[in-house]
């Protein structure tokens, strides 16, 4: 009865709309893909079209939990191989294929987000300062640089003396990608700057759910271990060649 009424759902969006057509296939491949890994039961196929897609987006948030919990239990030292054999990023863009807009995807892609960058300073002229210096100035949308949230109650009610992110855009993801590789260079021609700042791609929730997870087990590490020897690079826990010794703010002071 479930080949049936697929069957009839892909004919009925190829031809009312070509694009949900596609949506529906890239859907398929989604599910087919999850159900090799974490097979979910949903229960009896409802008969309205509306109903059996709800059916079918619940049993996908029901796998995708399953795998960040499963990211959540990992021991740090199997973080280079995942138990359903392929990255954590990897299963991330198929998800956010489905998941997130087209176009939300295409503007995240080429945009840098600066973290712990301190508030009421002239942050756009420190930007293009970094971008006309590795020769990306011409792709930096400078009148787009904004805080986010864009309202500071919304973030700081727990802590307001943490500092709001940056997002960065540009013009090309090529661009984006120099600056972020450029950007510990250049806080180090900084004199009067921060060393503590960090910067990254502009990620989605599932993305950032899984970093924010990946840091607490590094820093853990780290703390344990006595050395800076773990850090977090998009999405992978990596290891230090030569490890320092590992200081808290609370050490600092």
């Amino acid at each position: 009865m479930s080949k049936r009424l697929r069957s009839e759902t892909d004919e009925l969006l190829s031809v009312n709309n070509p694009d949900l057509s596609i949506l529906e296939q890239r859907m398929s491949r989604l599910e087919n893909l999850l159900e090799r890994l974490l097979p979910v039961g949903v229960g009896p196929i409802p008969e309205d079209p509306i109903q059996r897609l709800e059916k079918r987006m619940e049993k996908l948030e029901n796998q995708v939990t399953a795998l960040v919990l499963a990211l959540e239990k990992r021991p740090i030292s199997q973080q280079q191989q995942t138990p359903w054999g392929c990255p954590p990023d990897h299963i991330i863009r198929h998800i956010n294929a489905v998941v997130l807009d087209s176009d939300i995807i295409r503007e995240k892609s080429k945009r840098a987000v600066v973290e712990k960058l301190p508030e009421g300073i002239d942050e756009r002229d420190v930007v293009k300062s970094i971008a006309e210096k590795y020769g990306v100035a011409d792709d930096l949308i400078l009148d787009e640089i904004h805080r986010h949230p864009k309202e500071r109650s919304e973030s700081t009610s727990q802590n307001p003396r943490k500092p709001r992110i940056l997002k960065i855009p540009f013009a090309s993801t090529e661009s984006r990608d120099i600056f972020l590789k450029k950007f510990r260079m250049a806080l180090s021609n900084l004199p009067n700057f921060p060393k503590f700042l960090s910067a990254r791609r502009d990620m989605t929730q599932s993305e950032l759910s899984i970093l924010y997870n990946f840091r607490s087990q590094a820093y853990n590490s780290n703390s344990n271990c006595g050395l800076f020897k773990y850090y977090v690079s998009d999405l992978t826990i990596r290891e230090f060649a030569n490890p320092k010794p590992f200081r808290t703010h609370t050490n600092n002071h």
